[in-house]
């Protein structure tokens, strides 16, 4: 069905450059499965995405059913991509956490074509039954499932576009053993239903051996032995073959020790002659004479070779392993009295989707309380603002000239007579009906001064924040892009640099530089005053400069990590478009991490915006606040700074809720 010829695979560019697949040939047999085993670092899994599309191939030629799909653009057409798809390691990344099991097979079912909606909800129920999960699954997310249960929804949702080969790279290897039996069983029970056909992938020779028709071994880029999967365990010809094989542990067999020294060497350098003559137990390493391991490549393994080793030696010890052959034929490798029947596994199976009726209530209301509590700190933090004062508050705001009985009158007016308990029984009373005090300079109720200067700083608020939401997360998303990709070095090199330096300039200098340049040199905007779109230009720009870069640089490597989950690969594996790629999967999931830090870029807005004010003399809270630490205008000081913790509290608190309201793992803690 499938045959791949003299494959090669490469990643990076001139000294750096490396060869993860050399050269293999490999054929799967239709109806079967070719088993593909070896360590991490040998390029197992690399084949199987070079096979799906999801990796550029330098070298060799794709076929499927004898049509070359050898291009990049070949293996991403719709039938390639509907007739081979492939199951990930990890059923947890595999599937996207912010997508119920519904809209995953949906969105799969949307590439087989045009299927009415009600024709694609019974299309997915199909599938569900087939790996064995009820209907009530449709509406439930990743994180509900045990890991089992993810790994049959990842199959259900390959096999929701009807493929004929599916491969499968390591999908037991992250399940208990347990677990690994009923996968196993379910795979081989699909397989013998639909006919289908599997590159099988693992590290295990024990499964392999249990699921393949055809098993082939890999090292260091390069196919070792390909043979019959039970010639392959009765006369393995290869030593790398011979101590994978003496390494499977055996009940009531000796262990064989067939030694393997050493690491893996650096597939960037790969050693000269046989790649495996470092660490060979029959090569140049015990036996001196062997010397033709260190210089002379072994015959590469043609597809059309029944039972082949790329090894100098390979009839010549072909008893190494005579002591264990025995054991290997009277008993399998796996236990299939360990496969249980297939049966239908219901979400309530593992006891984790026992859930609270009201999970988003009982989260609002922790943190309505954990507001209240933050609330209250923070006015007993301003109150004792006046208390830590150097030097007597009254004279530090009226000055040195007060009389006495001013100074008594004042102390009277502002409850400074009473014992600090009082005070603060009186701040804290004042301040639940309202009153924030009043001012020393013009005897104006605080409460009115916001009121008047709110609007002010509002606006410039809202202004910056747009810009940061407007300009970091696609500029972010952007570079993640052009750095996964890894075809613009330079530019990723700007974007670095050029965020890094932006993000260290203070505000203060920021607004300073953009009034000489826009307002002195250019006259393009003026520099003071509020009330109008032109005004707000620049100072919008000096507080929003450095969090959108900082911002940008939190989204990039969000993206970076998004980008390298499985589900993201799954969706391309299916030629979902790329503006659906970046707009259902990858953009949803890193707007939750710029929520993430929402509330601290807010922050740094509002204590930005307090410098920016005073540099353009806007007449908003911050520029007040400035020149009521000036003035030792206390009861102002007080207020404006109650007010911004207040807000950038409750600010945090919103976020917080949001984040659980449209990320359903959130709300999991609540269950």
């Amino acid at each position: 069905m499938l045959e791949i010829e003299n494959l090669v695979v490469r990643f990076g560019t001139g000294a750096d450059t490396l060869t993860a697949v050399d050269g293999v040939s490999l054929r799967v047999p239709k109806g079967g499965t070719l088993g593909l085993v070896g360590e991490s670092g040998s390029g197992k899994s690399t084949i199987a995405k070079a096979i799906v599309g999801l990796l550029p191939i330098a070298g060799g030629e794709i076929r499927l059913d004898g049509v070359d799909h050898t291009s990049h653009r070949a293996r991403n057409s719709p039938t390639y991509r509907r007739r081979v798809q492939m199951v990930f390691q990890d059923p947890h990344s595999s599937l996207n956490p912010r997508m119920t099991v519904e809209a995953a097979l949906l969105e799969a079912l949307g590439r087989r074509g045009k299927l009415a909606r009600s024709e694609r909800r019974q299309e997915a129920l199909r599938v569900l039954e087939l790996v064995g999960l009820s209907q009530t699954a449709l509406a439930r997310y990743p994180h509900e499932f045990s890991g089992g249960q993810r790994q049959r929804i990842a199959i259900a949702r390959a096999l929701s576009v009807e493929p004929e080969l599916i491969v499968m790279d390591e999908v037991t290897s992250a399940l208990d053993v347990s677990v690994q039996a009923t996968i196993l069983n379910l795979l081989r029970s699909l397989q013998d239903e639909l006919g289908l056909s599997y590159l099988f992938i693992s590290h295990d020779l024990a499964i392999v051996g249990l699921m393949s028709d055809v098993s082939a071994v890999m090292y260091l880029g390069r196919l070792v032995e390909r043979t019959e999967t039970e010639a392959l365990f009765v006369e393995p010809r290869h030593p790398y073959t011979r101590a994978l094989i003496a390494s499977v542990p055996r009940f009531g067999v000796p262990r064989l020790h067939v030694p393997v020294r050493g690491d893996l060497p650096d597939p960037r350098r790969p050693p000269s002659g046989c790649r495996f003559h470092t660490r060979c137990a029959v090569g140049p390493l015990h036996r001196p004479e062997r010397q033709v391991c260190r210089e002379v490549d072994p015959q590469t393994i043609a597809p059309e070779m029944p039972h082949a080793a790329a090894c100098h030696f390979a009839f010549d010890d072909a008893t190494v392993l005579d002591d264990v052959r025995e054991a290997l034929l009277d008993e399998p490798l796996v236990d299939e009295a360990l496969l249980p029947e297939t049966a239908t596994v219901t979400t309530s199976d593992t006891g984790r989707t026992t859930r609270s009726s009201h999970p988003l209530g009982r989260l609002v209301l922790r943190r309505l309380i954990g507001l209240g509590f933050v609330s209250a700190f923070v006015v007993i933090g301003v109150f004792l603002m006046v208390q830590f004062v150097p030097g007597d508050p009254i004279y530090q705001a009226f000055g040195a000239d007060v009389t006495g009985e001013q100074y008594e009158a004042l102390q009277k007016q502002f409850h400074f007579d009473e014992p600090l308990p009082e005070q603060f029984r009186i701040y804290a009373s004042n301040l639940a009906h309202g009153d924030m005090g009043r001012s020393y300079a013009t005897q104006q109720p605080v409460a009115d001064i916001i009121r008047e200067r709110a609007r002010a700083s509002g606006e410039l608020a809202f202004a910056a924040l747009l810009i940061v939401l407007l300009l970091a997360v696609p500029l972010g998303i952007l570079a993640g892009a052009l750095t996964r990709e890894g075809r613009h070095p330079k530019l990723e090199m700007l974007f670095m640099g050029g965020t890094s330096t932006l993000a260290a300039i203070p505000d203060y200098l920021a607004g300073t530089i953009l009034v000489f340049l826009f307002g002195v040199q250019f006259q393009w905007f003026p520099v003071a005053g509020a009330g109008s779109l032109e005004t707000l230009v620049l100072p919008a720009l000096a507080v929003s400069i450095a969090p959108t870069m900082t911002l940008s640089r939190i989204v990039r490597l969000e993206t970076l990590n998004v980008l390298a989950q499985d589900y993201v690969r799954t969706a391309r594996s299916q030629r979902l478009p790329p503006r659906l790629v970046y707009g259902r999967h990858v953009l949803p999931n890193v707007l939750t991490a710029a929520l993430t830090v929402g509330g601290l870029i807010f922050a740094g807005i509002v204590g930005g915006a307090v410098i920016v004010e005073t540099v353009f003399a806007r007449p908003g809270l911050g520029s007040t606040l400035i020149e009521g630490v000036i003035s030792n205008n206390y009861p102002v000081v007080q207020g404006i700074t109650l007010l911004f913790c207040v807000l950038v509290v409750t600010i945090n608190m919103l976020i917080d809720i949001s984040l659980a309201a449209i990320d359903p793992r959130s709300l999991a803690k609540e269950s």
